[in-house]
């Protein structure tokens, strides 16, 4: 079942895509280590709107359709990466187009704006820059979700820390 971009709502949107096949195949894959693809995307897409409100509030508006279709759909051209890509680097650059593919068969009449935002997502690690607001905000959204996983990955792989006369020491002091 597709949906039209232009005459959904929001919450219609986010179901169309979130109850997909493809969005049910990104929930239960494996992405950075910590979570799955899916997850990261709900992730991904909460962080954008907390940008969102952010910007709205010093008068800066926001195209809240592309975003929720640019952000939950960022990477569902990574769904089945291992037989779609023959490495990280590989699918690093090609899954933002397979991404636009898979989203064209949920959205049917995505607008410019969303495709390059989709297309410039994983900027500046892939080539397109972001070409507007919603683009930027994704690309962000994607990084610092991204990074705060790294970082919960970090942290607990460190020793747990240990107490000495009833204070806790850090074990990186």
């Amino acid at each position: 079942m597709t949906v039209s971009m232009k005459t959904a709502a929001v919450p219609e949107l986010r179901k169309t895509i979130c109850s997909s096949a493809i969005f049910q195949q990104a929930m239960a894959q494996e992405h950075h280590y910590d979570t799955t693809l899916g997850r990261h995307s709900v992730l991904v897409y909460r962080q954008a709107l907390r940008i969102c409100k952010a910007l709205e509030k010093k008068g800066i508006m926001t195209d809240r359709r592309c975003i929720t279709v640019a952000s939950l759909c960022h990477d569902l051209g990574m769904v089945g990466r291992k037989d779609r890509y023959k490495n990280n680097l590989e699918c690093c650059i090609k899954h933002p187009r397979a991404t636009l593919t898979e989203a064209g068969r949920l959205i049917d009449d995505i607008d410019p704006k969303t495709e390059k935002a989709i297309l410039s997502h994983m900027w500046p690690l892939g080539v397109r820059i972001p070409t507007s607001r919603e683009g930027w905000i994704l690309a962000a959204a994607d990084k610092i979700v991204s990074t705060a996983g790294t970082v919960h990955i970090i942290l607990h792989m460190l020793p747990a820390k240990q107490k000495h006369a009833g204070r806790h020491i850090s074990p990186l002091r």
